[in-house]
């Protein structure tokens, strides 16, 4: 069922669509707040063994750590890039949806983002 519906994020590009990222949101939250806390970079790369179940679950391209929060790329080409993002806990930033990046909110401190490049 996850490989189908991400076939779907494939197709459409729309990831705040997706039913099974919806469900995860609250997992996601909480494994993005156990990941920053462990990391004392401001931005980083995670590597793929270090990734939650509920990241792998979604079958990132990569996940990395940026200023404001958790970055899950699940579809990239050249400089286009979507996916989703955990807004760190306390951070001022306010993800908007007609900017580049855009993002679109999908739940608590979740959103989708759509990076044009």
């Amino acid at each position: 069922m996850l490989m189908i519906m991400f076939g779907v994020v494939s197709c459409t590009g729309d990831v705040s669509s997706q039913g099974h990222i919806v469900t995860a949101a609250s997992n996601l939250v909480s494994d993005a707040d156990v990941i920053l806390a462990k990391s004392n970079i401001s931005v980083t790369i995670v590597p793929p063994k270090d990734w939650p179940a509920s990241f792998s679950n979604l079958a990132p391209q990569n996940v990395r750590i940026g200023t404001n929060g958790v970055y899950i790329s699940l579809k990239k080409r050249f400089t286009e890039e979507r996916g989703v993002f955990i807004l760190k806990n306390g951070s001022n930033f306010r993800p908007e949806e007609n900017s580049d990046p855009s993002y679109k909110k999908i739940g608590v401190r979740v959103w989708s983002y759509h990076i044009k490049g």
